[in-house]
Formats: C-alpha cells, structure tokens, sequence
C-alpha cells in the first residue's frame, strides 16, 4: 500500500512511536480496566499500522485482524453508548467524553475497511500485486472512513491545542492521549489516500 522506501521508513517511525506511546499509557493507567483495553487496542492498531506499511503484511491472517477490529469498534461503540446515556462517568475512561470515542470508533472501523481492502489487493505468485480495483461500493466507504479520519484528526486537532493552550483543563495524560490520537488519525488517514487513487 505504501510506495517507496522513504514513506514507508516514515510511517514505519510515526506508527512505531505511537504503539510505544500506547503500551506506556496501558502501563501507566493498569489498574483502570476500561483503559487498558483502549489502550491496548490502540496498541494493537499501531502495530498492525507498521506492519502495513511493508510487504511482508500480506502475510499476516487477515481473519483474526478483522475481528479483532471489528471487536475493537463494537467495544468503543459501546462505551460511546453507555456515556451517553450517561451510565459511564468521564473519569472511568481517561476523562474522554463521548467524542473522544466517536473518534476510536472511526479509527477502529478504518482498520477493518483497510485490512479488507488490502486483502483485495494481495500479492501475485510472481511477488508483484494485482491492484484489484476497488469496487464502488468500496470506494465510497473508503471516502467515508478517509473523511472520517480527517474530520477526527481535525477535531483532536483543535482539542490538542486548545489543552496546550489552557492546561488547567485537561489532565496530562488526558491531553497526550488527545495528541496521539490526532496523530494516528491523520497518518491512518494518509495511509488510505493511495488506497482509493491506484
């Protein structure tokens, strides 16, 4: 999915950082269940991300990575649910309101689109690629979880800044989590772009 060695080295940095990130806020927060299991799913989509960028993610079960994903997406879902309806307190989820799990939402539900259509593209006997073309129905939800991605990224985005900005409001893990997100967001995001245009 990834073209040359230069973009790959840099998803492969960005991505590597990220899931380090996760694995030390997982550490930091275990005795919060619920952010355990974010943090470890974040941890997971990192890894997976960094596998995508290179050949040898094709010989990964893409199975077991779709329902994991899917699991992951329903989990949050869930707990989006659940804050709503104002069953789960903000301080059980890292101080996250329900639009910082909108957020893990998307991000879950763009792993599960990504690793179906790269497994539609997978390699030839030869080691070449088929470029199978997406079909429309693909491609349009493609669109929608690329925009998606975008739309999150933005908004963490402006959180991110606005939390640098007047730190009295958000604690400090809270606010590198935002950070992170945003990150992963906009890199998953660049990472869908050659998917819809090959």
């Amino acid at each position: 999915m990834v073209d040359g060695p230069a973009a790959q080295w840099m998803f492969t940095v960005v991505f590597t950082v990220l899931t380090l990130f996760s694995l030390i806020r997982l550490a930091h927060e275990r005795t919060r269940p619920l952010q355990v299991v974010s943090h470890a799913a974040h941890a997971v989509m990192a890894a997976d991300m960094v596998a995508m960028a290179w050949p040898w993610w094709w010989a990964i079960p893409h199975v077991p990575e779709l329902l994991f994903f899917a699991a992951a997406a329903a989990w949050f879902a869930a707990m989006l649910a659940l804050q709503l309806t104002g069953s789960l307190p903000r301080h059980r989820l890292g101080d996250h309101g329900p639009g910082h799990q909108s957020v893990h939402v998307v991000m879950m539900l763009a792993m599960v689109w990504m690793i179906a259509a790269m497994g539609a593209d997978a390699p030839t006997t030869t080691g070449g690629h088929d470029h199978v073309a997406l079909s429309v129905t693909a491609s349009l939800t493609g669109v929608a979880v690329t925009s998606g991605l975008i739309i999150t990224g933005a908004m963490l985005v402006i959180d991110a800044v606005e939390g640098s900005l007047f730190p009295a409001r958000s604690r400090r893990g809270a606010h590198g989590d935002v950070v992170a997100h945003a990150v992963m967001c906009l890199g998953m995001a660049a990472m869908c772009g050659p998917m819809l245009t090959h």
